[in-house]
């Protein structure tokens, strides 16, 4: 194998991101997908019993997501995701029959939804009163300082930064489950901080809501297929690899399962 052949393990988003990079580079690509389909968790599934195509989970997307939107420009994959005009975020609490949203309105970040979180109904004064601290030093804080929180859970830094633990629950876990698709007890506070620093906080319409004009294999499957191939990626699916062989920083083996 030559040492400009570059193979890529996995097609989910961040491999068939690696794949069109390293094929812009001048580099030869193969990219090995296990399953008959690319998109990983971005997929959907069929139904065993009708004949219907199920996203494996909801999914969205925000207008901060600018690197995913690029790929799907990339693969003139535009039309199948719709954007909102205006950031609306509902919150529901069904057993109590208490329904609101956190809108946008005139003020400029990070206090641009200052409107609807005042009357934000789930959560107190002394919630809303305690989160200055946190919108403060996210605001100040660097990507230096920032990576420096990647060994620190988030929802620790948001105890130490004074939230009520209602706060963690029903503001800040939100967006970390939407935005990051883990839980705040998972989640780095690099991670974290990145996410409201550049998004909630960094852009009026950062959290515009994208949603998916169609079943998840359908938007997006075809699209980066056809840009794979385009950029002359070889593409095997349905191949898992079992073992992999580097000596002296050099692939010299990789066997395949079909």
């Amino acid at each position: 194998m030559d040492e400009g052949h570059v193979i890529v393990i996995g097609g989910g988003l961040a491999g068939i991101s690696a794949a069109l990079a390293c094929s812009d580079a001048g580099r030869k690509v193969t990219l090995i997908e296990a399953r008959s389909h690319l998109g990983g968790r971005v997929s959907s599934v069929k139904h065993p019993r009708q004949d219907w195509q199920l996203d494996n989970c909801q999914h969205a997307c925000f207008r901060v997501y600018d690197r995913f939107l690029q790929l799907m420009g990339r693969a003139n994959a535009q039309q199948s995701i719709k954007l909102q005009a205006n950031t609306h975020l509902p919150f529901a609490l069904p057993e109590k029959k208490v329904f609101s949203a956190l809108t946008t309105g005139r003020l400029s970040p990070p206090n641009h939804m200052m409107g609807s979180m005042l009357s934000f109904p789930f959560l107190s004064m002394r919630d809303k009163l305690a989160m200055r601290k946190a919108v403060k030093a996210l605001s100040s804080m660097d990507n230096q300082q920032m990576w420096q929180l990647d060994d620190t859970l988030f929802i620790d830094w948001l105890r130490q930064n004074g939230q009520t633990e209602r706060a963690i629950d029903r503001f800040w876990a939100f967006f970390v489950l939407a935005a990051l698709n883990i839980s705040i007890q998972e989640a780095s506070a690099a991670q974290a901080c990145m996410l409201f620093k550049n998004g909630l906080f960094g852009a009026a319409d950062a959290f515009d809501v994208g949603a998916f004009t169609s079943d998840l294999s359908d938007s997006i499957e075809p699209a980066l297929s056809s840009a794979l191939e385009q950029a002359g990626v070889k593409i095997i699916r349905n191949s898992t690899v079992k073992s992999v062989v580097i000596e002296n920083n050099v692939l010299h083996f990789c066997r395949i399962e079909g």
